[in-house]
């Protein structure tokens, strides 16, 4: 499925919606394997994005990836560089990483109603939308280190999920 990775980035990153929708190739170092969390998506008009700022002033940040967020994020890339080669001319550049078939944004209240038709296997009905994946992930008690292990690294989910669908 071609917006696998951000499913996987909602669940191990726990990023905002917003976030995961406004982040820029730039921002991803697949080397280091982070990703700086710079900007939110607040919508878009004519097919171009219009960006906003984070909702808190500790929301611009440096995200270390998980494996399974690299691999996903890596056969992302080669996707959508295929479909900006096969679609040169309707493709619109914006420099998203998560992008419509033809580059351009993504509608965030769209997402809710392309999610109902989830890629994999049917999730658990709590984890519908990007939304409630980064909730999910994102609450756990003290002594925790990321969001991927509060609850017990909730990533099986995709190992499970993408191999079925596979």
């Amino acid at each position: 499925n071609r917006l696998e990775a951000h499913y996987v980035l909602a669940i191990t990153a726990g990023l905002r919606q917003g976030e995961l929708l406004g982040l820029k190739r730039e921002d991803l170092d697949l080397e280091r394997g982070t990703l700086q969390v710079r900007r939110t998506l607040t919508g878009s008009k004519n097919g171009s994005p219009n960006f906003g700022k984070l909702k808190t002033a500790k929301g611009k940040r440096s995200v270390k990836l998980t494996e399974k967020a690299l691999d996903a994020l890596k056969r992302h890339r080669e996707v959508q560089h295929e479909e900006m080669q096969r679609l040169a001319g309707p493709w619109q550049e914006h420099g998203l990483i998560f992008t419509t078939q033809i580059g351009t944004p993504i509608n965030r209240h769209n997402f809710v109603t392309r999610s109902s038709r989830y890629p994999f296997p049917q999730p658990p009905s709590h984890l519908h939308d990007a939304h409630a994946l980064r909730e999910n992930s994102s609450q756990g008690g003290a002594g925790t280190s990321g969001p991927h292990q509060r609850h017990g690294d909730p990533g099986h989910l995709f190992s499970r999920a993408t191999h079925n669908a596979g």
